[in-house]
């Protein structure tokens, strides 16, 4: 039996959730012990806002010996400048060996290079000080806390996460059958579980490549700023005007199920003769499926007995009449 492709209207849906469009990982640029953390999950921020402290002490006992050696770096220096300075004249006169005041000369210039070694030193213990210290790098809301008062953090450590204010997004994931059929900037409809809203969103990003373990393609849409929805919120997200006006539907029992990969007949122009062709599935019912790619509109598809069928078998196209 053969079947012309049925298509549909090109419409299609999942569910997902609502999630800033722009969330910062933050965490302290030093190691430490905190014994702070003035916020927690769904307070809201202002850029600067100090999120937790860690211990100071250490900070503060490497800097006091930073600047004592920067102030005997410094000493050092202004000796050895004035010791080539009282021996210039008599090197020039050749009462000093110029071997001695060379060696003079090296010294200030070694003293020196200690002195802007102790000053960056210095310079940079005095961040690490500040850096005790975490603050809000943007205005947001905290959507996660992840250090408790005690706890020792590495540098880098993740200890919270702050959702930017200005912006929420539809965060659903496509199967790899349908990524096809959308685009940047492509319309959708956003619903919110238990909420009769609707909102007009666009697609915003689509990602590059699949997830490894569920082959499904992440999709932001945008949508408008200050209406219903909420960080967390459920919602499905239904997508209209993809790049293909139209999807193929067969029925289940045109599918053949090849070693490598899903197939189905072709019945070639001659009318003769057969091709085996691995097709794309979209969505999968339970008696139809879509094809994503690998058939044309007004192809012919057997669709009963593929499985006795090979290359060889001569076909003809039923006319629909009793033998």
């Amino acid at each position: 039996m053969l079947a012309s492709s049925n298509v549909d209207d090109g419409a299609f849906s999942y569910a997902g959730d609502i999630a800033p469009r722009v969330e910062s990982a933050v965490g302290f640029r030093v190691a430490g012990r905190l014994i702070a953390r003035p916020v927690d999950v769904g307070d809201r921020v202002g850029q600067g806002t100090v999120l937790a402290q860690l211990e100071t002490a250490p900070f503060a006992l490497a800097l006091r010996e930073a600047r004592g050696a920067t102030a005997a770096a410094r000493a050092e220096l202004q000796q050895a400048e004035g010791d080539v300075a009282r021996n210039a004249d008599l090197a020039n006169e050749r009462i000093v060996a110029p071997a001695q005041f060379e060696r003079l000369r090296t010294t200030r210039d070694t003293a020196r290079a200690r002195l802007t070694e102790a000053q960056s030193r210095q310079s940079l213990l005095q961040d690490e000080l500040g850096y005790a210290t975490l603050r809000a790098p943007v205005s947001g809301v905290v959507t996660a806390v992840d250090a408790e008062v005690g706890q020792y953090l590495a540098a880098g450590q993740p200890a919270f996460r702050v959702a930017r204010d200005g912006g929420m997004e539809a965060v659903v994931d496509v199967p790899e059958g349908r990524i096809a059929d959308l685009s940047l900037g492509q319309p959708a409809t956003v619903e919110l579980v238990g909420n009769d809203a609707r909102l007009a969103g666009r697609v915003r990003e689509i990602a590059p490549s699949a997830d490894p373990a569920t082959r499904t393609f992440r999709v932001r849409v945008a949508i408008p700023d200050g209406g219903p929805a909420r960080l967390g919120m459920t919602a499905r997200v239904r997508f209209t005007g993809g790049t293909r006006s139209s999807a193929i539907r067969l029925p289940i029992t045109a599918l053949f199920q090849d070693a490598k990969r899903p197939a189905v007949w072709i019945v070639k122009r001659d009318r003769a003769t057969l091709e085996l062709r691995p097709i794309t599935i979209g969505e999968m019912g339970s008696e139809t499926f879509s094809v994503a790619r690998g058939v044309r509109a007004g192809e012919r598809v057997v669709t009963a007995g593929v499985h006795r069928l090979d290359v060889k078998t001569p076909v003809r196209v039923w006319d629909g009449r009793l033998p």
